[in-house]
């Protein structure tokens, strides 16, 4: 998913907090994310951890390096197999 267009401009405390769920059924390989600002990764390869079980994990990232600026922010996601992730960027 890419939210092109950011428009942060007028501030410079920025930061970026979420909640994601991944699941796998039988190959955790399968499945992974990371997050990018203007195409360039800001975030670990965060790989699957759960096999089908109900946990929500907290992330968090400063951006504060992009206020004043407008950019694009994307959540790379790869998943294959019986894999699937779930966010919740609502906050």
């Amino acid at each position: 998913m890419v939210i092109p267009g950011l428009d942060a401009s007028k501030y410079s405390n920025l930061s970026l907090k979420f909640d994601a769920k991944q699941l796998y059924r039988y190959n955790r390989s399968y499945g992974s994310f990371r997050v990018l600002i203007n195409n360039e990764p800001i975030s670990l390869t965060y790989k699957i951890e759960s096999d089908a079980e109900e946990v929500w994990n907290e992330y968090t990232f400063d951006l504060s390096t992009y206020g004043g600026t407008v950019f694009s922010l994307t959540f790379e996601a790869k998943f294959g197999g019986d894999s699937y992730a779930w966010f919740d960027i609502t906050r």
